[in-house]
C-alpha cells in the first residue's frame, strides 16, 4: 500500500506538471471504482486522417506552396504599369521659359532569361511541393500504422480484461471456500493467507486490465482524430 501511495504521488505530480498547475496542488480521483469505459470508438477509417490536425497543417502548407508557384508562373503574363508626371519650366535658350506639364505611362513585361533557359525558381518550388507531398503521404502511412496498432491494442486489452475477470471470480470463490474450511478447522491458516494473496493479485491484475482497456479506447480515438 505504501508503494502504491508513492506511485500515486509521482503520477499526480507529473499530471500537475503537464497541466501547468501549482506545485502544492495534489490531484485526487473522485471515482473510487475503476470500471471499463464504453466510448463510441468507430472502426478504423482509411480516410480518418483528414480529421487529424497534423494532416490539416501539412495540407495547408502544401496548398501555400502550390499557390506561390502559380503566382510566379502567372506573374510573367501580367505587365507592370508605370506612370510618370513632370511639371517644370521648359523652352529654348533664346526664348522665354514657360511652364510645361508632362505625363508618361508605360506597360512593361519583364521576362527573366533564367526563367526561359534554366527555370531555377520553378525547380525550387517543384522540389518544395514534391517534398511536402512526400510528407503528406508519409503521414497517411503513419496514420494507418497508428490506427491499426491502436485497434489491435484495444482488442487484446478487451480479451485480457475478460480473462482477468474470470480469474478474479475463481480466486474469490477459492478464498471464500478456504475461509469456510477454516471455520471447520479443515484447513491450515497459511492456506487461507495464500488464497487471499491470490485473490488480491487477481484483483490488481483485473484493475490493470481495465486501465489498459480504457487507455486503449482513448488511444484509438486520438489516432482517428475524434473529439475527446
Amino acid at each position: 500500500m505504501l508503494q502504491a501511495k508513492l506511485e500515486w504521488q509521482k503520477q499526480s505530480a507529473q499530471l500537475a506538471n503537464l497541466l501547468n498547475l501549482e506545485n502544492n496542488i495534489s490531484l485526487v480521483s473522485t471515482d473510487t471504482s475503476l470500471v471499463p469505459l464504453s466510448l463510441s470508438v468507430q472502426a478504423a477509417d482509411t480516410s480518418g486522417f483528414e480529421k487529424r490536425p497534423e494532416y490539416l497543417g501539412l495540407n495547408a502548407e502544401l496548398k501555400s506552396f502550390q499557390t506561390s508557384k502559380k503566382s510566379i508562373n502567372q506573374g510573367l503574363l501580367l505587365p507592370k504599369l508605370r506612370v510618370g508626371f513632370d511639371n517644370g519650366e521648359f523652352g529654348a535658350y533664346s526664348a522665354s521659359l514657360y511652364n510645361t506639364y508632362q505625363l508618361n505611362a508605360a506597360l512593361i513585361w519583364t521576362i527573366p532569361l533564367g526563367r526561359i533557359f534554366y527555370k531555377g525558381d520553378l525547380k525550387q518550388w517543384n522540389s518544395k511541393i514534391a517534398l511536402q507531398q512526400n510528407k503528406v503521404e508519409q503521414f497517411k502511412n503513419e496514420y494507418q500504422q497508428e490506427t491499426t496498432s491502436a485497434d489491435a491494442r484495444l482488442q487484446i486489452a478487451n480479451e485480457q480484461m475478460k480473462f482477468a475477470k474470470d480469474a478474479l471470480q475463481l480466486t474469490a470463490e477459492a478464498m471464500n471456500q478456504s475461509i469456510e474450511r477454516q471455520k471447520l478447522v479443515t484447513v491450515k491458516p497459511f492456506e487461507v493467507f495464500q488464497a487471499q494473496q491470490f485473490y488480491l493479485k487477481s484483483k490488481v491484475d483485473y484493475l490493470k486490465s481495465v486501465s489498459e482497456y480504457n487507455k486503449a479506447q482513448f488511444a484509438l480515438k486520438v489516432a482517428e482524430g475524434e473529439s475527446l
